[in-house]
């Protein structure tokens, strides 16, 4: 695109300055000539104005959605650290509840229904502890997501700057021929 968007222009330019020194050309002639290719850099100018800002947008959001994700990690991890606290906890409850249920025989019934309570939650905590890590892997996964879209997002940045820049350079070349064309 760059490359159609030079050869008119310079196509243009050598024209320009063919006519100034022929001496065939006016300014209204060189205006004239020039005006598609002002309008087509007003345009691109445009162009790359709203896809800056757009950029820029989305840039914004996936950091709030990195930040988003990155909190709900920690909240996750912090869950789950309490989880494996409680688990600690009821795996030396149901150890204590064991021996207590070998010593006295008259207590073997009670012993056993806390047994199989201390038993189902462990295994109530072992499903949340597996959910909390898939949800672990479903936020870094996220997480990567995040960061490969903002890593498109800065190449698109880049290359809107290269546009921006290369439109400028054929405006500022368009100013110099018109202000070193003579007048007549």
């Amino acid at each position: 695109m760059p490359s159609q968007v030079r050869m008119p222009w310079v196509t243009l330019t050598t024209a320009a300055i063919l006519a100034t020194l022929s001496g065939c050309a006016s300014q209204q002639t060189i205006t004239e000539q020039t005006a598609p290719l002002r309008q087509q850099i007003g345009q691109v100018e445009a162009s790359t104005a709203a896809l800056t800002r757009t950029t820029q947008e989305q840039v914004a959001a996936a950091h709030a959605r990195e930040a988003a994700l990155t909190q709900r990690i920690e909240g996750l991890r912090a869950e789950l650290l309490a989880l494996q606290a409680k688990f600690s906890e009821l795996s030396t409850r149901t150890g204590s509840l064991t021996e207590r249920s070998n010593q006295a025989e008259l207590r073997i019934d009670e012993q056993a229904t806390l047994n199989r309570e201390a038993t189902e939650q462990i295994e109530a905590i072992q499903e949340q502890a597996a959910k909390a890590e898939l949800r672990l892997d479903e936020l870094a996964t996220n997480a990567r997501d995040s960061e490969a879209a903002i890593d498109l997002l800065s190449e698109h940045q880049g290359q809107t700057d290269l546009r921006l820049d290369e439109a400028m350079t054929l405006a500022r070349e368009a100013h110099d021929t018109l202000d070193q064309a003579p007048a007549k």
